[in-house]
């Protein structure tokens, strides 16, 4: 069996397994794709600085539009060329990257995990600052 068969397979099972937790709010500000993001009030606004974000999003909003958060679950399609297994962080902007913090005192906080080349599955996990 292939690696790529075998990435496929596990895609599915995350994906049947823990279904998309999602909410629409409305977005406070303009919001990027793939950025997380808090909900304040209800009203989503992107996770900036050390701030636990409440969701992730897939598409983009427009200031005062529907914003659609998933809080938790696969979302299909959202990268590309991911590993299985690899990490998202959150950054201090909102966006994600495959580089953990090593800062001292920076949050790490884990968004999402690569569950396929092209899929997330998002899992806030707050792993503390740095020391």
């Amino acid at each position: 069996m292939a690696l790529a068969d075998v990435e496929n397979a596990v895609s599915y099972l995350f994906r049947r397994l823990l279904p998309v937790q999602e909410t629409t709010i409305v977005a406070a500000e303009a919001i990027p794709a793939l950025r997380a993001v808090r909900i304040v009030a209800g009203q989503a606004t992107v996770a900036t600085g050390f701030a636990v974000p409440n969701g992730f999003t897939q598409a983009g909003a427009a200031q005062g539009g529907p914003c659609t958060v998933v809080t938790s679950g696969t979302v299909v399609g959202a990268i590309a060329g991911g590993t299985f297994g690899q990490r998202f962080w959150l950054t201090t902007t909102g966006a994600s990257t495959q580089t953990e913090p090593t800062a001292q005192g920076a949050q790490r906080i884990v968004i999402a995990f690569a569950v396929s080349a092209t899929d997330l599955s998002v899992q806030i996990i707050n792993q503390g600052p740095v020391p």
